[in-house]
């Protein structure tokens, strides 16, 4: 899906926790290999491909080298284990504070879990702007598919909103990424939410206080 609402991000990330849940209790390759799991994910995509090519209104139009076949799914859920791998991490047996994330990506799922489950603060460092180069990387990528490209292009970009909505402060490097932060946080939209993100965000300048430490020569 190209555009979340606010409703969609917090069922996500409720989705992801409670997938967390699970895979403390049951084996992370065991379930994925399953035939009704793969089954299962193979329909939905059916079920997606197909409103997607009938679309009418084309919000959501699919581009003739898009359409994937039957190997595409299967790459396409490949590279979902691997990234969502995290999700089978157990948290600490102690309660941590604050976590403290050194981006926006994927990873910083567990984070998520952990302030839901254990009301841990969520502290996310930017120091670049991971979606923005995750995106150039996969998009240039031409060892897969278009189709499996895009759902991880997907992947990321949901992740991204809901570590940008969860979080209760965004520490960027630099003050450029303070706008790319209120635009993702805000789910890519003038709808209100970036106003709110943009009194989360406090960036903490890369460099030296030259007033305060004299270069010694």
């Amino acid at each position: 899906k190209v555009f979340f609402t606010k409703e969609e991000v917090v069922s996500f990330t409720q989705m992801f926790v409670n997938m967390w849940t699970y895979f403390q209790h049951f084996d992370w390759p065991t379930t994925w290999e399953n035939k009704l799991v793969r089954q299962a994910w193979t329909t939905q995509w059916q079920h997606l491909h197909d409103i997607m090519v009938n679309n009418d209104d084309q919000l959501n139009p699919m581009m003739g080298c898009e359409d994937p076949q039957l190997e595409d799914f299967d790459m396409a859920l490949s590279l979902f284990i691997h990234f969502l791998e995290i999700l089978s991490c157990p948290l600490p047996e102690y309660d941590v504070p604050v976590a403290h994330a050194t981006h926006h990506g994927i990873q910083t799922i567990l984070a998520v879990v952990a302030k839901e489950k254990r009301g841990t603060s969520l502290v996310v460092w930017d120091h670049g702007v991971l979606w923005r180069e995750r995106l150039r990387a996969i998009s240039g990528f031409r060892g897969f598919p278009l189709f499996a490209r895009n759902a991880l292009v997907g992947l990321n970009r949901l992740c991204v909103h809901i570590v940008f909505n969860s979080a209760d402060c965004i520490v960027p490097c630099c003050v450029t990424n303070v706008s790319w932060e209120a635009w993702m946080g805000s789910l890519r939209g003038n709808n209100g939410l970036g106003a709110q993100m943009r009194q989360k965000i406090y960036p903490v300048i890369n460099g030296m206080e030259t007033n305060r430490f004299v270069v010694l020569r």
